[in-house]
C-alpha cells in the first residue's frame, strides 16, 4: 500500500538518505501484508531523518486516516511543522500531495493525518470517551513517535484500542520497550549509530573534561574559531540555569530557556524554544531538559554537560543534539568535572554495535514463545528429578486439573466494582503479562475456576553488568463469589485498588474475623497490630506470639490499635484443630496454615468453602481479638489533622521533585502536617497535597495538580524513568488522624474507643475473673483490723485481717475448708503467712504456697450499700501495684522497707495485746512461747528467704490481692459498665484503674485480683 522502491527514489528524486528508504521500503512492505496485530518497526538514531520518515509514510502511502502519537507536546509541534511542507522544502521536493493536518483528534470525521499526545488520548477516556471510540475505529495507520521516552503503561492500552497496522518509530531500541508492542521481527529496520556514522549521516561525539573556572574560556575559544556555530550548555536545576547565564552572558549572545522564567518579559530568557532558534544570532543555548528532543538545532556543535545526566536514555538524547551532520564540522561534548557521561556514552555504543552486529537475533529476541520453546526444547522429554519421573512442560499443552499443584493455599477476596467481569479482567492481566515481555496463555476453565499461567525470564540479581535469564513459571487463579473476587497470584502481587481492573477494596473485617469463628473456641497464635491514633509515646506497631494468645490479659491499650494479621486456629468441643488460618486483616488474604498441597480441583472446593464462611454472620467468641478497634462506616466531614505514611519498605531515600522543587524523604515513618491547603509538600506553599474520599473505590486518595515524580536521586527523579510519588503514596501504607476523633488506615475508618465503650456481656469477658465478689466483705459491722478486739494470738474477729488470717488453719488437718475463711480457695495449698502490714509496708500481708505467692493489701469503707466508685479502690489499688517489685524482683538485696517493724510484733512491739507477724511457716503455725527475740528474727529471716527464692522461681506463680470491704460492690460494677459510656462516671473511671492495673501486672506475669462486696 504506497509507493515501491522505484517509486520511492522517484518521488523524492535522490533526496532521501539510504536509511530513510530503506524506511520506507520496509514500511510499505507491512502495509502490503495483511494485518495481523503485529507492528512495524522503525528504529533511527536521533539525526538520522526520523521525522522525514514520518513525513513520507504520512502523504505518500494511501491511508485515509493517519493518527501520529507522541508523548511529548513539543514533539508533536515539531512534526506538525515538518508535515505541512517544512520537510518537503528542506530537501527540495515540490511535487508530493500533501494531505491535511490536524491536532484536535476530537473530531476525525475529515480525511487526513492527526497528530496528539498519548496523555490527550488517556484524557479522553473520561468525558470525551464517544470521541475516542470514533477516533480508533476511523484511524487506517497508527504511527508512534516513540523517540526516547520510555513507554508508559497506558500506552499498551492505547496501542491495543486502535486495530489497525501500526509504525513504531523509534531512537533507542531498547528490549523492555519494544515487548508491549508486539513487533513483527521479519518487518523491521534498525538503523545504528554506528552505520549512521559510516554512511556520514551523523559525526561521532569527542568527549572532553574541563574545570568549571575554565569552561568560559573554552567556549569562548570554541565560538572565535567558528562563530557560525552554536554552543549548548545543560543544567541540572533552574538556579544552575541562572548561574551559567550569569557566566557565560558578559560576553556571548546567551538565551536561558526554562519554564520558571515566566516572569521574564526579554528576548534572552525564554520559557519555551523560539521557532527561529536555529537561524537566531544567539550563541550560547542553557536549559535544563528543554532541547532533549523534538528540537534540530544543526548549528549546534558543543555540548557543555555541568552535570552526570540521570540515564543513557537521556544521554542519548541529549548528545543528539550535535550528532546531526553539518559539513564536516566536528561534535564536543564537554563534561564538567568529571567524565561520567562518557562511560555512559561507551555503554551506549557497545549497545549499538551490538545492534549492528545482531539485529535479527535482538528482534527475534522478542519474540517470548520462540525464546521459551528454544529453552524448553534442551530439556528431554522424561526426567529422573526429585525422587521421581517427570516429563517436559509444555506450555502449549498443559492439562491444569491433573498437573497443577498449588503448595499453599493463599488467596486475596476482594471487592468487584461495577462493571468486573472475568474476561475482562484476565484479558488485562494477560496484555499486561505480555507488555512487560511474559509469555501468558489462559487453559480452559474445567473445574470452575479460571487460571492464567505465565512464563517470564528475570536477569539474575547476583549479576551486576552482565545478562543471565532465570526462568520463572507463575500462576494465577481466579474465581468469582458474587461481591467480591478470590485471587491467588504466586507473585504475591496484591490487587486490592486496582480500579482498571474494577477491583476495589479487601473484603470487610468482619467478614473475615468470621474464619476465627468456625468451631466452639478460638485459639490465636499470633497477632500483628498497627495504632490508629497517636503514637507519640508508643510503638507504632506491635507483634504478639504465644501459644494461646486468648489467656493472655488484655488491656484498654488495645482499642488503639488495629489488628493487620492474625494466625487462629478453630479448636473443636474434642479439643482437636478443625482449622487453621493465616488472615491478612487489611489484604484481605487467607492462607490455610493446616492443609498444603492443593490439585485446582481442591482448591476450587476450598475458595467455595471459605466464600461461604464469609458470607455468614458469626459472633466473635474471642475475647483477645474483640479487644481490637472494630472499623466504622463513617466517612468523615471534616480535613484531616495528620497524615502518617510509612515509607520504611523503600530500600532507599525517595528523592521527590516537582520542577525545581526537591525534597527527601527517608525511608522510615513520616508524619506529614495537613492544612486546609493540604500538604505542603516542599514547605514553600507551591505544592500541596490534597486527600479526598473517592466513594467508588471506597477509600481515601491522594491527589496533586503538580506533576510529582521520585527515584533515588533527585538527577533520576527528573528523568522519564521515574516515578509517581502520588501513585506511591496511594500504595502506601497510610495512617489519616481526624480533629473528631476518627482516623483511618488499612482502607477502613475507625474511632478509638475505650472497652467500657464495647461492653455488652460483662460476664462472659475476661474481667469476671479478676473481680470476686465474697459475701463475708459486705458484713456491716466488717472493720480493716478491728484493733480494739485483737486477743493474744487473734485479730479482731469483724476484721478483714481476721478473715486473711483464717488460713493459717490449714496447719489443723481437722478444720474443714469452710474453717478456713472465704480465702482458702485462692491458695489452698499455702504453707507461709506473714502480716507484713504498718509502716512502708510492701504488704498487708504475704502468703505462699509452694507454687504461688501472693501479696495482699486491704482496705475496709463504712457503706452499708457500696455503689462502685474509682476512689473506693484508687488509693489500696495504687499501693499495691506500686509494689510490684517486691513480688517479682530476682534481686536478694531487696527487702521491705519496714524490716526494723518485721523483726517485732504487730502492731507494734508495745502494744497489749500484740500478735506474732508470722502466722504459717512450712505449713506449721510459728508460736513463741517464751517470746524470745532471736527466735523471732531466726524464723523471720527463714520466711523472707523463702519469699526470696519464690519470687525469683518462674515455677511459682505471683499474684497481687487487692481486698476491698463495705466500699465496692461487684454488682453494681457490672450493672454500670454494661450500660456503656451511659453508666456512671465513678464506675467507668473505675474500670480505667481496674483495666491499668491489670495490664501493668500482666507485663510482668502477675495475676490481679479484686476482691469486694457481692
Amino acid at each position: 500500500m504506497g509507493l515501491s522502491d522505484v517509486e520511492v527514489e522517484e518521488k523524492f528524486g535522490g533526496k532521501l538518505r539510504e536509511c530513510q528508504k530503506a524506511s520506507l521500503n520496509v514500511a510499505f512492505d507491512y502495509f502490503s501484508s495483511p494485518y495481523k496485530n503485529k507492528s512495524c518497526l522503525i528504529s533511527l538514531p536521533t539525526g538520522a531523518g526520523k521525522s522525514g520518515v514520518i513525513t513520507a509514510i504520512s502523504h505518500c502511502s494511501d491511508f485515509r486516516r493517519i493518527l501520529i502519537l507522541s508523548n511529548r507536546r513539543a514533539v508533536c509541534d515539531q512534526l506538525i511543522r515538518q508535515l505541512k511542507g517544512a520537510f518537503f522544502e528542506k530537501i527540495g521536493v515540490s511535487d508530493v500531495a500533501h494531505k491535511d493536518i490536524y491536532s484536535d483528534v476530537e473530531d476525525t470525521s475529515n480525511e487526513g493525518v492527526y497528530v496528539s499526545t498519548f496523555q490527550k488520548l488517556q484524557s479522553m477516556k473520561g468525558s470525551k470517551l464517544q470521541e475516542l471510540v470514533a477516533l480508533e475505529e476511523s484511524i487506517d495507520l497508527l504511527v508512534i513517535d516513540e523517540g526516547h521516552s520510555e513507554p508508559a503503561p497506558s500506552w499498551s492500552e492505547i496501542v491495543r484500542g486502535i486495530k489497525t497496522h501500526k509504525i513504531i518509530v523509534t531512537a533507542t531500541p531498547y528490549r523492555n520497550d519494544l515487548f508491549q508492542f508486539d513487533l513483527d521481527s521479519d518487518k523491521c529496520y534498525i538503523y545504528t549509530f554506528d552505520q549512521a556514522l559510516q554512511d556520514g549521516v551523523l559525526v561521532g561525539p569527542e568527549f572532553s573534561v574541563t574545570d568549571k573556572d575554565k569552561v568560559v574560556e573554552l567556549v569562548r575559544r570554541f565560538l572565535t574559531e567558528h562563530p557560525e556555530l552554536k554552543c549548548i550548555v545543560k543544567c541540572k536545576t533552574f538556579e544552575s540555569v541562572e548561574e551559567y547565564f550569569g557566566l557565560f552572558s558578559g560576553e556571548f549572545g546567551v538565551l536561558g530557556i526554562h519554564e520558571r522564567f515566566v516572569n521574564y518579559d526579554c528576548d534572552f530568557r525564554k520559557t519555551k524554544v523560539p521557532r527561529d532558534i536555529s537561524g537566531s544570532e544567539v550563541q550560547v543555548i542553557i536549559h535544563q531538559m528543554k532541547l532533549d528532543e523534538g528540537v534540530d538545532i544543526p548549528e549546534a556543535k558543543l555540548l557543555v554537560l555541568t552535570y552526570p545526566v540521570a540515564s543513557g536514555r537521556e544521554l542519548v538524547q541529549t548528545v543528539g543534539r550535535v550528532v546531526r551532520k553539518l559539513d564536516n564540522e566536528k561534535a564536543i561534548v564537554t563534561e564538567i568535572d568529571n567524565d561520567s557521561n562518557h562511560r555512559m556514552w561507551k555503554n551506549y555504543l557497545e549497545f549499538d554495535s551490538y545492534l549492528r552486529r545482531g539485529a535479527k537475533k535482538f528482534l527475534s529476541s522478542l519474540d517470548t514463545v520462540a525464546l521459551i520453546d528454544s529453552y524448553l526444547e534442551a530439556f528431554p522429554d522424561i526426567s529422573y528429578f526429585d525422587s521421581g519421573y517427570k516429563k517436559k512442560f509444555n506450555f502449549k499443552n498443559f492439562d491444569v486439573s491433573k498437573s497443577l499443584n498449588i503448595p499453599l493455599a493463599s488467596v486475596c477476596f476482594i471487592k468487584k466494582l461495577p462493571g468486573f467481569t472475568i474476561e475482562a479482567f484476565l484479558d488485562d492481566v494477560s496484555w499486561e503479562l505480555e507488555r512487560t515481555g511474559t509469555l501468558a496463555s489462559q487453559p480452559k476453565n474445567t473445574v470452575g475456576i479460571d487460571v492464567l499461567f505465565s512464563v517470564s525470564f528475570n536477569n539474575s540479581k547476583l549479576l551486576k553488568d552482565m545478562l543471565f535469564f532465570e526462568p520463572s513459571l507463575e500462576v494465577m487463579v481466579v474465581k468469582d463469589l458474587g461481591d467480591y473476587v478470590a485471587l491467588l497470584d504466586s507473585r504475591g502481587k496484591d490487587y486490592s485498588f486496582e480500579t482498571k481492573l474494577k477491583l476495589g477494596a479487601s473484603v470487610d473485617v468482619e467478614n473475615l474475623l468470621n474464619l476465627a469463628s468456625r468451631s466452639v473456641k478460638t485459639r490465636t497464635k499470633e497477632a500483628h497490630t498497627k495504632s490508629i491514633s497517636t503514637s507519640s509515646y508508643r510503638p507504632e506497631g506491635v507483634s504478639l506470639k504465644g501459644d494461646e494468645l486468648e489467656k493472655t490479659t488484655t488491656s484498654q491499650g488495645n482499642s488503639s490499635y488495629a489488628l493487620t494479621t492474625l494466625k487462629v486456629d478453630n479448636i473443636n468441643k474434642e479439643d482437636k484443630k478443625d482449622s487453621s488460618y493465616y488472615l491478612g486483616i487489611w489484604s484481605g488474604r487467607v492462607s490455610d496454615q493446616k492443609r498444603r498441597n492443593f490439585s485446582l480441583e481442591e482448591l476450587n472446593d476450598w475458595i467455595s468453602d471459605i466464600g461461604a464462611v464469609l458470607d455468614t454472620s458469626k459472633q466473635l467468641e474471642s475475647h483477645f481479638i474483640s479487644s481490637y478497634a472494630k472499623s466504622i462506616k463513617e466517612v468523615p466531614t471534616s480535613n484531616p489533622v495528620n497524615i502518617f505514611v510509612d515509607f520504611s519498605a523503600s530500600d532507599y531515600d525517595l528523592h521527590v521533585v516537582s520542577g525545581d522543587n526537591a525534597k527527601v524523604i527517608g525511608n522510615s515513618f513520616r508524619y506529614l502536617e495537613y492544612t486546609l491547603s493540604g500538604v505542603d509538600l516542599f514547605d514553600n506553599n507551591q505544592v500541596h497535597l490534597k486527600l479526598k474520599f473517592d466513594e467508588k473505590e471506597d477509600r481515601l486518595k491522594f491527589k496533586c495538580s503538580t506533576t510529582l515524580t521520585y527515584a533515588d536521586s533527585a538527577v533520576n527523579a527528573r528523568s522519564q524513568g521515574a516515578k509517581d510519588f502520588v501513585e506511591l503514596l496511594n500504595n502506601l501504607p497510610v495512617k489519616v488522624l481526624y480533629a473528631d476523633g476518627l482516623s483511618y488506615a488499612g482502607g477502613n475508618f475507625y474511632r478509638v474507643s475505650l472497652p467500657t465503650d464495647v461492653v455488652s456481656d460483662f460476664e462472659s469477658s475476661k474481667l469476671p475473673r479478676n473481680i470476686i465478689a465474697l459475701s463475708e466483705l459486705h458484713e456491716q459491722r466488717l472493720d480493716e483490723k478491728d484493733r480494739g478486739n485483737v486477743s493474744p494470738d487473734e485479730f479482731g474477729e469483724c476484721s478483714i485481717f481476721y478473715l486473711l488470717d483464717k488460713l493459717k488453719g490449714v496447719s489443723d488437718s481437722s478444720l474443714t475448708p469452710v474453717d478456713l475463711g472465704p480465702f482458702f480457695k485462692g491458695i489452698a495449698d499455702l504453707d507461709l503467712i506473714l502480716c507484713t502490714d504498718m509502716g512502708t509496708e510492701p504488704a498487708d500481708f504475704i502468703l505462699s504456697s509452694p507454687s504461688k505467692l501472693v501479696f495482699v493489701h486491704v482496705k475496709c469503707g463504712e457503706t452499708d450499700n457500696p455503689q462502685s466508685s474509682a476512689g473506693a479502690i484508687a488509693e489500696v489499688g495504687g499501693q499495691a501495684v506500686k509494689n510490684l517489685a517486691q513480688l517479682i524482683s530476682g534481686n536478694d538485696d531487696l527487702l521491705p522497707g519496714n524490716l526494723g517493724s518485721l523483726k517485732g510484733k504487730w502492731p507494734s512491739p508495745t502494744s497489749n495485746p500484740s500478735l506474732e507477724r508470722l502466722r504459717l511457716i512450712d505449713g506449721a503455725r510459728f508460736y513463741n512461747n517464751n517470746d524470745e527475740e532471736d527466735l523471732r528474727h531466726q524464723q523471720l529471716g527463714e520466711a523472707i528467704n523463702i519469699i526470696k527464692n519464690r519470687r525469683r522461681s518462674y515455677a511459682v506463680k505471683k499474684e497481687l490481692w487487692v481486698v476491698v470491704g463495705r466500699a465496692f460492690s461487684r454488682r453494681d460494677f457490672v450493672d454500670q459498665i454494661s450500660m456503656g459510656n451511659d453508666g456512671r462516671a465513678e464506675s467507668l473511671q473505675a474500670y480505667q484503674l481496674l483495666d491499668s492495673w491489670i495490664s501493668t501486672c500482666a507485663d510482668v506475669d502477675v495475676d490481679f485480683k479484686l476482691f469486694v462486696s457481692p
